[in-house]
């Protein structure tokens, strides 16, 4: 059953089954019912007992070559199913031990034996200490009479990282991060008033009376956003600065039914099933879009539709055959169609683990393969999720990891071209990268603050000597204040608003931005760049130099670019990765993918590549080579990690804020304080 997210789970005796213990497929919750052993009592007798519930299943084999099949019940539809029980040649396993009393984990052992240890407080309750298997510490200090989380410290070897967190009144007024500290202020009834960085105020929020709905929320720029509701607290109308930018209409069911977009006079039009599902929506832009589910409550197709061209994408998975037995994995996508015509085709092993993909640019005749291979396990028979071996083509790469993960090494066709080292927080602080003949090393600060990156001739893998930089690269930063806001690089000054977003660049750009955190202008000489975006924050429309480029979007996702007269049909895989393109609704164009996500070069419809894409490991775009690589090659916006690439600034729109990737890090401040769960996510700027 290879469906990660569900497990079996034994039910109560139900007259329906005949008095017997059903199984079924549920949400993981880790109960006793969800337990199982499983026992050969003979050549065609299998065992399945839950654990402390003394309930067991049997079921049989009809021969010895044959596998044994349970058989679920659906408690909702009664519809039975069955799922095919076989011997696994491989086996991910992980291992815990536990405190004595049983009450916490003392180690974590993962699939390739590397163990991590936990630490409690002198009553075994809270967390103190966790260090990983490269003997790496963080230890965790706690509030004596609320057992709050005051503090997080690891040791490297430039000090002590840490993060510090107040609470007043139980709630988190503050966290003390690099020097300085963000600030909280609250209303008696907990909703978030005011938040600040180093003294600055960032935002501040106003509610509707009793406890009521956020209003409006002011930014430190002055800058105003507002929000309206229905009685039932619904939103129909969202406002910056005052004037009336989006309005929403609801349908009898609390739908969306239709969407007003006055800032860029479009109006959308939302349809629904009897059960809610979004089913279609149409825009006054002349934007079509189509969702049909199956049976099982999965996306069989999606049509869009922009200026009379269609793009229909049909999903097909691996179900059990209704008669018969079929070893394929159950739910996992089997193969995708484009316009009726075969795209791609999966294939996976007896884990769920994908180890072959098939492009089909030219035809079911020929396919661009792919291939998986995976990291063995500490044990003989065992195994691991992480790649290491990808064949895409006539290239074969070969990977290694750190114990946390990290990819130490990449070999291509059996020459090494990169190496990579990592500090103690798991930054990276060099690469010995053959593909573009460099070495590079990067220096932080505690706060994950880059400080420094030097480059030098030729990729010098292993060497512990460098000599002479051929170029360094220093980063500044503010002694006092938001310790974080880079404000020279490599000699260059940086000026900021109030609120973190760069006024005046480096290289010169100068920006403008409005409703808070959207950039909506760019100038840098005699080009100028100007963007819009809908209620959601998501970019829209781009104009460079007079040239429009419109985006037709599906929430967050772009299905089709129009530029002047270039019309580009982004075609996507169930989990939302671009496939590729359909230019001007006639020609073809397949994306070609390292491990990283990275686009790295295009196919045409024959299954030639015309484009190839080399970057360095921050995602600077170094060439673009090919025999389309100035007209399709510049056309494709979709390069680094999947990224949307603007060729005008060199900066990677990732929807809520845009990174530059010359200096590793995202132009204006996230939105959220706390960027993760890591030592260095009070850093609101980095790219990690």
């Amino acid at each position: 059953m290879s469906q990660p997210e569900k497990v079996l789970e034994f039910g109560e005796p139900d007259s329906r089954n005949g008095g017997n213990l059903p199984v079924t497929i549920a949400e993981k919750t880790g109960e006793d019912n969800q337990k199982f052993v499983f026992a050969i009592k003979n050549c065609a007798n299998y065992t399945i007992m839950g654990k402390g519930t003394g309930r067991y299943l049997r079921v049989y084999s009809t021969a010895n070559t044959q596998h044994a099949m349970v058989m679920l019940m659906d408690p909702v539809t009664n519809q039975t199913d069955r799922i095919e029980l076989e011997d696994c040649s491989e086996t991910i396993r992980s291992s815990m031990t536990y405190t004595a009393d049983q009450s916490q984990a003392a180690s974590v052992t993962d699939s390739r034996g590397n163990v991590t240890t936990n630490t409690y407080d002198a009553a075994g309750r809270l967390l103190t200490g966790v260090t990983d298997a490269a003997g790496r510490t963080v230890n965790y200090t706690y509030d004596a009479n609320t057992d709050a989380l005051t503090g997080v410290t690891q040791q490297t070897a430039n000090g002590t990282a840490s993060v510090g967190y107040t609470y007043t009144d139980d709630r988190l007024t503050a966290i003390a991060h690099n020097g300085f500290q963000y600030g909280f202020t609250y209303d008696a009834f907990g909703s978030k008033l005011q938040t600040t960085a180093a003294g600055q105020v960032l935002s501040s929020n106003t509610y509707l009376p009793h406890n009521g709905l956020l209003s409006e929320s002011t930014y430190g720029t002055g800058q105003k956003v507002g929000f309206t509701y229905d009685k039932y607290g619904r939103t129909i109308a969202k406002s910056y600065n005052g004037t009336e930018a989006f309005r929403n209409e609801y349908d009898s069911g609390g739908n969306l039914l239709r969407h007003l977009d006055l800032q860029n006079e479009v109006t959308y039009r939302y349809e629904y099933d009897l059960i809610g599902r979004l089913t279609g929506m149409r825009s006054s832009k002349g934007q079509e879009l189509q969702v049909h589910y199956d049976d099982k409550n999965r996306v069989d197709y999606n049509v869009s539709r922009v200026n009379g061209n269609l793009v229909k994408t049909k999903y097909s998975y691996t179900d059990l055959a209704a008669s018969g037995y079929n070893t394929k994995r159950s739910g996992q996508t089997a193969q995708i169609k484009v316009n009726n015509t075969l795209t791609s085709e999966y294939v996976y092993d007896e884990l769920g683990r994908t180890t072959q993909t098939k492009l089909y640019p030219g035809g079911t005749n020929q396919s661009y393969d792919t291939e998986y291979g995976y990291l063995p396990g500490a044990g003989p028979k065992d195994t691991t999720t992480l790649v290491n071996h990808v064949k895409r083509g006539n290239v074969s790469c070969d990977y290694t990891y750190d114990a946390a993960g990290n990819i130490l090494t990449v070999t291509e066709n059996g020459e090494r071209k990169l190496s990579y080292q990592y500090d103690e927080l798991n930054q990276l602080v060099r690469e010995d990268n053959t593909y573009l003949g460099v070495t590079k090393t990067y220096t932080y600060d505690l706060a994950g603050n880059l400080l420094q990156k030097k480059e030098y001739t030729g990729a010098q893998h292993g060497e512990e000597t460098l000599g002479t930089p051929a170029e360094t690269i220093t980063y500044s930063y503010p002694s006092t204040g938001w310790k974080d806001q880079l404000i020279s690089y490599n000699g260059q000054s940086i000026t900021y608003d109030q609120i973190g977003n760069p006024l005046r660049y480096w290289n010169g750009m100068e920006f403008t931005w409005a409703n808070g955190r959207q950039l909506t202008g760019i100038a840098n000489g005699s080009h100028t760049v100007s963007y819009q975006y809908d209620s959601n924050s998501m970019r829209t429309k781009k104009t460079v130099d007079g040239v429009t480029t419109e985006y037709f979007l599906n929430g967050s996702t772009v299905l089709t670019q129009v530029t002047g007269n270039t019309q580009l049909d982004f075609f996507y895989d169930d989990l939302g990765n671009a496939m590729g393109f359909i230019k001007n609704g006639t020609d073809k164009y397949y994306y070609i993918r390292n491990l990283q996500n990275d686009i790295v070069g295009i196919l045409d419809s024959s299954g030639t590549q015309v484009v190839e894409y080399a970057y360095d490991t921050w995602g600077k775009l170094e060439s673009v080579t090919g025999a389309m690589a100035e007209t399709i090659g510049r056309e494709n916006p979709l390069r680094y990690r999947g990224y949307y690439y603007d060729e005008e600034t060199g900066f990677y729109y990732l929807q809520s804020r845009y990174y530059d990737p010359e200096t590793g890090r995202f132009l204006n401040a996230d939105e959220t304080v706390l960027t993760g769960q890591g030592i260095t996510s009070g850093n609101m700027y980095a790219y990690c």
